[in-house]
């Protein structure tokens, strides 16, 4: 004699069940995705703001430890900085790209967004502090809301970031 008796029973999600899961999947996916895209956007801008300002922090910091200009300047030698750019040891301080120069560090072209700066380049000298003010904005492509940054180099050496609003 058995104690347990199988019932006929079927296991599983009906048809009806899964239609009504997949809709409620694709509701939330599609009110969710906008704002995912948005957040990833957000986070390439800071990511590449960022960047900028460490290769700043990073010729300022070298500028006074080795008692020589550092220039941070573009890749491509014009003020487009979304090439890439490099921080470089000015042995000579002679402010021109030459052979003695050293390469301290090199920083990889950004994507969906333009870098563009007042010049090519930002000199730190030995005291810290710059030849010239400089600005460089960063705008991301498709650009919307507060998806401007501007970089802004004061005759100190000191740099900030700020957001503006697209045109």
């Amino acid at each position: 004699m058995h104690k347990y008796k199988h019932k006929n029973r079927q296991s599983g999600f009906s048809l009806l069940e899964l239609m009504a899961t997949v809709a409620v999947g694709g509701i939330l996916l599609a009110v969710g995705l906008p704002s995912f895209v948005n957040l990833i956007k957000t986070n390439r801008l800071a990511t590449q703001t960022n960047s900028v300002l460490t290769a700043l922090h990073l010729a300022r910091n070298e500028a006074i430890n080795r008692g020589h200009n550092i220039r941070v300047l573009t890749i491509t030698g014009d003020t487009d900085w979304a090439a890439g750019w490099q921080v470089r040891l000015d042995v000579n301080n002679d402010g021109i790209t030459d052979a003695e120069d050293t390469v301290l560090r090199s920083f990889d072209a950004i994507e969906k967004a333009t870098l563009v700066g007042d010049t090519n380049n930002v000199i730190y000298q030995s005291s810290g502090f710059v030849e010239a003010v400089n600005s460089i904005t960063l705008t991301a492509y498709e650009c919307t809301g507060d998806d401007i940054r501007v970089i802004d180099v004061k005759l100190s050496g000191l740099v900030s970031s700020s957001k503006q609003t697209c045109p």
